[in-house]
This record gives structure tokens, sequence and C-alpha cells, in this order.
């Protein structure tokens, strides 16, 4: 096995679940509302104490306390073994198809990915840092 494949189907794989969950999530339209009012507050250079508050709560809001659970246990070993499976099933298209790939290929893939990755985000009017928001 190549490491070189190995490191573009972790890659891969990581990306297309940003992409998947920051695409067809249900939170994608309370974020894109977020975001204009985060631009809104932007705009204004000097901004009063209210709407400084208002742009701290916009932007981190308070959350909830986790409460650790067995099925959050259950929910965690399911998605490593669904990035398993899917990274093993890069690996075996890659050596179905005869595709090596060097280390210094993956870098610079790893590099340009997510350049790609964003230019998606914006069609969908939604920012980078908005996939951690969308995944939590």
């Amino acid at each position: 096995m190549d490491i070189g494949n190995l490191i573009l189907s972790i890659i891969f794989t990581i990306q297309i679940f940003y992409i998947y969950t920051a695409v067809f999530s249900k939170q994608k339209k309370l974020i894109q509302r977020k975001n204009k009012k985060l631009d809104k507050l932007r705009v204004i250079k000097i901004k009063t104490l209210k709407e400084q508050k208002a742009f701290l709560n916009t932007k981190y809001p308070k959350r909830k306390k986790i409460k650790w659970t067995w099925k959050g246990v259950g929910r965690i070993f399911l998605m490593s073994l669904f990035y398993f499976v899917i990274i093993r099933g890069f690996l075996f298209l890659f050596n179905y198809f005869n595709i090596v790939v060097n280390i210094w290929m993956a870098i610079s893939i790893a590099i340009i990915l997510p350049i790609l990755i964003n230019l998606v985000l914006k069609k969908y009017n939604l920012h980078q840092n908005d996939l951690l928001d969308v995944i939590k």
C-alpha cells in the first residue's frame, strides 16, 4: 500500500463528509441567516456596546452542555466505521485502477482541495468556518 494513496483517501473522505454536511444540512438556512446578521454588524466600524454584544452572541452562541450517554459511544463507533469503510473503498479504487500517488502529489492535492471546497461553499452562501457549526 502506498502512503500517498492512503493520505489522499483520508483527505477525500474528510472533504466529502464536510461538503455533504454543509450542502445537505438542516441547519444550512440558519447558518446563512446568521452570516447575514454578522455581515451587517461587520459593516459598522464603530459599534455600540449593544452591537458588540449582539455580534458576539451571534458569532459565538451559548451551547447546551454535553451529556455523556452510551448512545454517543455508539455514534462515535458507527462514524469511525463509516470513515474506515470509505477510506478502504478509496484504497480499493486506487488499487483497482492501478493509481499510485506520490507523497508530494498528495500534499499538493491537500493544498489545492480546500480552495475548491471554498468555491463550492461560496455557491451555497456558506463560509468555511460554518462547517464546524454544521458538524457539531
